[in-house]
């Protein structure tokens, strides 16, 4: 089997261990096992999809005397986890971690886990929200690997009000050509 991830990361057999971070090297690409034979000379194609999840936190104001750009939003998830190469699986590790970003809309790497593990604490000046992801939507159960999340609120008469979400492929991947003597 073949089967590759980006950046490369240190196996322990065909598994390696991720923590999360909000950066860009947390955004690791994976390629599942391809059957190859040793010797062979045909090129071998792998697709590479996003390991981690995007979640998109947009706020909307009706309040012309907010400035949206002083919205904090907090989101505490798991950030640990051990990934198995070959089979393309992913094992939830046990320590969570607190992600701070301020903005009009922000976005959070996060691993493969449960909405239910998933909060979400949005800080307006004196307002303040918390919400887990599952109870803002029953209907999204889990965040998955290569997908993205974008979740709505709406900012009116000083209260913070969920105004939906939405679920979709994490955009294009791209390509890369490059060879590789087995």
């Amino acid at each position: 089997n073949f089967a590759a991830c980006y950046p490369s990361q240190i196996l322990d057999g065909d598994s390696f261990n991720l923590k999360v971070e909000q950066n860009t090297n947390s955004d690791l690409l994976i390629a599942g096992a391809t059957d190859v034979n040793v010797g062979e000379e045909r090129p071998i194609a792998l697709t590479f999809r996003h390991a981690t999840h995007r979640l998109v936190v947009k706020f909307t104001s009706k309040d012309s005397s907010l400035v949206t750009e002083s919205i904090e939003t907090r989101c505490t998830a798991y950030a640990t986890g051990q990934f198995h190469l070959t089979s393309g699986t992913f094992t939830q590790g046990d320590t969570k971690e607190t992600y701070t970003a301020t903005g009009s809309q922000v976005a959070f790497l996060l691993l493969p886990q449960s909405t239910q593990d998933v909060t979400l604490e949005v800080r307006i000046g004196d307002v303040s929200n918390r919400w887990t992801l599952a109870t803002l939507d029953p209907q999204f159960q889990t965040i998955e690997q290569g997908k993205e999340l974008t979740v709505n609120f709406t900012i009116q008469n000083g209260e913070i009000s969920f105004s939906g979400m939405t679920i979709e492929g994490w955009g294009d991947q791209g390509t890369i050509d490059d060879e590789i003597i087995v």
